[in-house]
């Protein structure tokens, strides 16, 4: 090899690691904000696994320009974590959980989901028994807004007005309910796609449970965009209507279990 071509080589090697250095330096992270809250986010098997997951996944995947990072907040530290602007967007919020009075701007929906009120079948023997649920033994989750409580996260309130039992896990509310101890709890208020996820991991819990036709709220599930993140809120929004387009996102709400979208969700939750 004469010393022009290994000049020319190494020219061409240097203009590579240079266009390759500047695509690196031009591409800006961009932090998204989950916490655990089956099918969403999931610790499993060592590891964080879920829709939130698979969608940060599916949108570095059509784009270069950013690069999206799970950032793993609580349901209740993630407004202080907002605050503090430790992350960029937050994915499958619902603007009426405390957003409203915030800096952020909503994208297109992206999904939907309900919550629905579940008790075990030997006490619920009608819907008669979810009317009055004042007078039932509550098991909700730390931090979540639900409508008959008129979205209060408070759990002195809840204690008091609703003496609801709240944890950190919509499986453990669940398996106190399949316990059948009245005493303990009666009815667990759970969201309609982890439900359905527990029944098909558990197809034998579907006789022992009562589910209400009662719906107590229904999600408009948006990504929510801090207005000084890196990615403007219109920019995700078109990356968010590529991965609808190309029927991407379907797959992955059939894959987690949640209802269908209704063809005019966006125009009715604006």
């Amino acid at each position: 090899m004469d010393v022009r071509r290994i000049g020319s080589l190494l020219l061409g090697l240097a203009l590579a690691f240079s266009l390759f250095a500047q695509a690196q330096a031009q591409t800006q992270k961009v932090q998204v904000a989950g916490y655990r809250f089956p099918p969403f986010v999931m610790m499993e098997n060592g590891g964080h696994t879920g829709l939130t997951l698979e969608v940060i996944e599916a949108l570095n995947d059509i784009q270069t320009q950013y690069e999206f990072e799970f950032f793993l907040t609580s349901s209740k530290r993630r407004y202080l974590d907002h605050k503090k602007g430790f992350y960029d967007l937050i994915l499958f919020e619902d603007r009426r959980w405390e957003w409203r009075d915030r800096p952020v701007s909503g994208t297109r929906v992206i999904a939907r989901d309900e919550e629905v009120f579940v008790a075990h079948s030997r006490q619920a023997h009608g819907e008669d028994f979810f009317q009055d649920l004042e007078e039932r033994q509550m098991v909700g989750m730390l931090g979540f807004h639900y409508q008959f409580a008129n979205h209060v996260t408070d759990t002195g309130f809840l204690d008091t007005k609703f003496d609801m039992l709240l944890s950190s896990s919509l499986k453990r509310n669940l398996k106190l309910i399949r316990l059948d101890r009245p005493s303990l709890a009666e009815v667990a208020v759970v969201p309609r796609s982890f439900l359905n996820l527990y029944l098909s991991r558990h197809p034998d819990a579907r006789q022992h449970l009562t589910v209400s036709d009662r719906v107590d709220q229904v999600y408009q599930l948006r990504a929510l965009v801090r207005d000084s993140s890196p990615i403007p809120v219109e920019s995700l929004d078109r990356l968010l209507g590529q991965l609808e387009k190309s029927d991407r996102l379907t797959a992955l709400r059939r894959k987690y279990h949640l209802p269908p979208m209704d063809k005019d969700t966006d125009a009715r939750s604006q």
